[in-house]
């Protein structure tokens, strides 16, 4: 073996090295970055929850960098997801902020969550199963333990699992998809003004008419189920509209 040809050959095996070192340092990089964004993802995410965030608040890079102990590239991220899922507004030139919905916005996402309820109930109230009501009654069970535990989170979950078996119910995919996508706005918006925790220690009424919903649905009652739809969505809307105007955003 040439002596060229031995050092052609180290001088290869040390560019290998080098590049399994800097690229594995770039997947270690690349793991932390993620991890900070989850981690600015979710301690914005609960503190929105917690309403410690209300709508319309700026959020700066700067003080969440400081705040949370993380570099500004992993909160550009989490900012950009949570935009993504509805809950900030990015803004160009001006920055981040929680969004926040008007009453009239409100009004108009109930409007359509009603129509394809009632629609999807239209084509499918002869044709609940026992099966079916036990799905919704365990709905029901979820929503009134995760409410008694605060867990606001766990209660809209529990909420759209609800309205989605309804709306699943029709079998048809577009109706389904258009469905979810307004669901997830609606989401967003009880989760700023719900009035999930003005009433502390109280059942609220709206389980009471969720109950009722499922016994129209049991009987193959669907105007009545429709109208127990609309009187639902009335009273979220006075009650959000009382959160609101507690919050002062509105």
């Amino acid at each position: 073996m040439s002596i060229s040809y031995y050092f052609c050959t180290v001088k290869y095996y040390l560019s290998l090295k080098k590049r399994f070192f800097r690229e594995w340092h770039q997947r270690m990089a690349d793991l932390k970055t993620g991890s900070a964004v989850a981690t600015v993802y979710d301690s914005l995410k609960k503190a929105i929850f917690l309403r410690t965030l209300r709508p319309g608040m700026q959020l700066t890079e700067k003080t969440l960098s400081e705040s949370l102990n993380v570099g500004r590239s992993p909160i550009r991220r989490a900012l950009q997801e949570l935009a993504n899922d509805g809950f900030v507004r990015l803004i160009p030139n001006k920055g981040a902020y929680v969004i926040s919905y008007t009453k009239e916005a409100m009004i108009q996402l109930y409007a359509i969550k009603n129509e394809l309820e009632i629609y999807a109930i239209s084509l499918t109230i002869d044709q609940y199963t026992g099966e079916d009501i036990a799905f919704l009654e365990n709905c029901l069970a979820l929503q009134l333990s995760t409410f008694s535990e605060r867990n606001l989170s766990g209660y809209l979950d529990a909420i759209i699992q609800f309205n989605c078996y309804i709306v699943d119910k029709a079998e048809n995919i577009y109706l389904s998809e258009i469905y979810r996508s307004m669901m997830n706005k609606l989401a967003v918006c009880l989760a700023l003004y719900d009035n999930f925790y003005v009433t502390p220690g109280k059942r609220l009424a709206s389980f009471k008419n969720h109950e009722k919903i499922i016994l129209s649905l049991r009987d193959g009652k669907g105007k009545k189920a429709a109208k127990l739809i609309n009187e639902l969505s009335a009273q979220a809307i006075n009650s959000s509209e009382y959160a609101i105007s507690l919050s002062g955003t509105f």
